[in-house]
């Protein structure tokens, strides 16, 4: 790799999502639990879509798994075109940063001055939807 990032930001996580019934209270609430182990309060209330009007709870816990995922993420810049696909497994052993159970979750190629490179951003799997 040429650069190596890891980007920790507890900030990003819920701690809880109160969702509004068919009623209009909110009677629904989902916890966040890595959010107190970091110490972050981030409440959020949500009215569900259509698509999550059957199941609210779906809707606030996949709020919770998007901020779990904006959590740890690490981008590595790789020299040339490495053929990975988004949701190939990956990890990364390196003397200032070794972390396994990483899923690809983007890939960029970029053609520049300084030639082609590969730049993989990668997330912890056990968030992954």
């Amino acid at each position: 790799y040429t650069r190596l990032e890891h980007a920790f930001q507890p900030y990003h996580l819920l701690s809880k999502v109160v969702v509004r019934d068919g009623d209009g209270r909110y009677s629904l609430a989902v916890h966040g639990s890595d959010a107190s182990y970091y110490g972050v309060q981030r409440k959020r209330y949500a009215i569900p879509t259509d698509e999550f009007t059957d199941t609210p709870g779906l809707d606030a816990s996949q709020r919770i798994r998007r901020g779990l995922l904006q959590k740890d993420v690490v981008t590595a810049v790789l020299p040339g075109i490495v053929r990975v696909r988004p949701g190939d497994g990956a990890r990364v052993a390196d003397s200032a940063l070794a972390m396994g159970g990483l899923l690809v979750r983007e890939v960029l190629w970029r053609q520049g001055r300084d030639g082609i490179t590969t730049t993989l951003t990668m997330v912890k799997a056990a968030y992954w939807d």
